[in-house]
């Protein structure tokens, strides 16, 4: 009987040593890909973060040359606004020199509102907002949007009215009203059937 008791607590012995092992390769093979898990998230990471330096540097080499282009065009566009504003004082001027003064006029405030936009957009993305509230009729921004598009709607046989008091002021900023206005009319006559 103590040949069979001692032939059991060997078997016994072996077995747990035997778990042991087992035991101990499955908390070492556990470790391992663990470990490697961790150094692959570290390389994902270093990646992501020379990628996303990267991107900022190109976002600001971006919203440079937005800046010095933007610039650049606004010295000859008021050149050719100051010009026309002059050449409309002219009294030899035709009826169609003075209508086509007045699309030179108002296409190179359009052009100066696009670059303002421009550098808006900047100014957002840098975190520089330029909102100047100001106390204005809303008529006269909605009577120049709806002459401007005229044209085009009627092209599309659309027909704008505009139904606004002369008198009604709002306070907001002007520009951007003006942009929001224009976005809704030019959205509407492209988009409507």
């Amino acid at each position: 009987e103590r040949d069979k008791s001692s032939e059991r607590l060997n078997i016994i012995l072996f077995g747990i040593i035997l778990v042991a092992i087992v035991v101990l390769i499955l908390v070492y093979a556990l470790y391992r890909i663990k470990s490697q898990s961790a150094d692959r998230l570290l390389q994902q990471q270093k990646i992501i973060e020379e990628t996303n330096a990267q991107l900022l540097n190109l976002n600001e080499e971006k919203n440079n040359l937005i800046q010095v282009l933007a610039h650049d065009l606004r010295s000859p566009l008021g050149n050719i606004f100051n010009g026309s504003q002059i050449m409309q004082g002219q009294e030899e001027l035709s009826a169609d020199g003075r209508k086509l003064l007045g699309f030179i006029l108002e296409s190179s405030e359009k052009m100066q509102a696009l670059i303002d936009k421009i550098l808006d957009v900047n100014a957002i993305e840098t975190g520089k907002h330029n909102i100047k509230r100001e106390s204005f009729e809303i008529a006269e921004i909605v009577q120049k949007i709806h002459k401007q598009n005229e044209p085009k709607a009627l092209e599309k046989d659309i027909n704008i009215t505009t139904e606004i008091e002369n008198d009604l002021k709002v306070t907001a900023d002007k520009v951007y009203t003006g942009q929001v206005i224009e976005n809704l009319v030019t959205n509407a006559i492209k988009y409507s059937p």
